[in-house]
């Protein structure tokens, strides 16, 4: 629903655009274009840091500023090591993967979710990890009864495939953007203990989420 309001401004501000017109009585339009992060650009200061950027061969562990980069966002998040990787499809790869080890395991994450809709199946091409999708709430959560369901009905089953990940998505983008209640998000916490796989939070709460709900990093 987001994508087609923003589609509709955009498709607006052509139309003005072409008739010339300005937003009624000599004021100009003025449209925030929210269909996608991706159709952000970056402004002059980020130009010029990227090109003034000291880059190097990272495979010989010779560039200091992807080096400096990883240091620092495992200093923040409190891990030994992290990987910078270029697009958010692949971090959530990596990190199902790195989650997953046993191929035809099982995660459980949100129908409209971006894992599930936007990023080809690659956990099930790649990584050969079987997605199970949950209704998503209005509100961009998962309904913890039916998590705890499902966590704990192939423990012990020849059947079916063990859970071994939850993957929520923050700041939820189908729900308008919304940032997870940081209760809930504890709620979730204890609801793997009887098939204990961990929560993975989407890349986009690190920067989005966190902030909103006043968390430093």
């Amino acid at each position: 629903m987001l994508r087609g309001l923003a589609r509709a401004a955009v498709q607006r501000q052509g139309a003005l655009r072409t008739r010339g017109s300005g937003g009624g009585a000599g004021v100009p339009v003025h449209v925030v274009d929210l269909r996608s992060d991706t159709v952000t650009k970056p402004g002059p200061a980020m130009r010029r840091a990227m090109a003034e950027a000291v880059v190097g061969d990272d495979d010989y562990g010779e560039d200091p500023t992807v080096r400096e980069l990883q240091e620092k966002a495992a200093t923040l998040l409190g891990v030994d090591r992290t990987l910078f990787v270029p697009t958010n499809t692949m971090a959530n790869l990596v990190s199902v993967m790195c989650h997953c080890q046993r191929r035809g395991s099982q995660l459980l994450l949100g129908q409209e979710s971006h894992l599930h809709v936007y990023e080809q199946g690659g956990v099930a091409q790649i990584a050969g990890v079987h997605s199970h999708p949950l209704p998503d709430l209005p509100h961009g959560t998962l309904d913890l009864a039916e998590l705890e369901r499902m966590v704990t009905r192939g423990l012990g089953s020849p059947y079916h495939p063990v859970c071994e990940l939850i993957c929520l998505e923050n700041t939820h983008s189908s729900s308008g953007g919304r940032v997870l209640p940081i209760d809930y998000l504890r709620q979730v916490g204890p609801t793997p203990l009887l098939c204990p796989p961990p929560h993975q939070p989407a890349p986009g709460f690190l920067s989005h989420g966190a902030p909103l709900r006043g968390l430093g990093l």
